[in-house]
């Protein structure tokens, strides 16, 4: 087994590319000239693309649906719960069905238990009409990308203005570059 160590690897691929002319100094462009890649005449400007932002009022439509489905979620759970303990209390209290009527009593539990199933139902169903909605506002409301060049002559986002800040015993002078 041959062992080859990282420097040894490193200095055989240099020697090589520089015998076979292949280096960043020897590159060859479309035209067969070399390419000087340190060179101010082929410096391009730097593109970089950076993710939009929604705005603030997409926001808060976003974070007002998805609070308004949380809130109709818990009261879907809400009511589910109350229906089955009206609909177990009711099993419990008429014991196996005869067919007699049932007693007032246990007739107004079984009708609450009955509107709690509706009321659940209702709110699973809004529930699932506000996250379709989230969706719909998440995709409708994405912002697109923005393409940014830095270093091109055109680019007027560039700005190096130096700036002046008092400070605690004197002044702190700066220069900031924004892009």
């Amino acid at each position: 087994m041959v062992r080859f160590s990282a420097p040894l690897v490193a200095a055989a691929v240099s020697v090589a590319t520089a015998v076979a002319g292949v280096g960043p100094a020897a590159a060859q462009d479309d035209g067969g000239d070399t390419i000087d890649y340190f060179s101010e005449k082929t410096k391009t400007p730097l593109t970089y693309r950076m993710e939009g932002e929604r705005t603030r009022n997409q926001k808060i439509v976003l974070v007002s649906l998805g609070g308004a489905m949380l809130l109709t979620i818990g009261l879907a759970v809400y009511f589910h719960l109350e229906s089955d303990e009206a609909s177990d209390e009711v099993t419990r209290l008429s014991g196996s069905h005869s067919g007699l009527i049932y007693t007032p009593e246990v007739d107004d539990r079984r009708q609450d238990a009955i509107d709690n199933r509706n009321l659940a139902t209702g709110m699973y169903v809004v529930s699932g009409a506000l996250l379709a909605s989230v969706v719909v506002a998440f995709i409708w409301t994405s912002p697109d990308d923005e393409i940014h060049e830095y270093g091109s002559s055109s680019d007027s986002r560039v700005s190096t203005t130096p700036y002046l800040a008092p400070i605690e015993g004197g002044l702190m002078v700066g220069k900031a570059w924004i892009y």
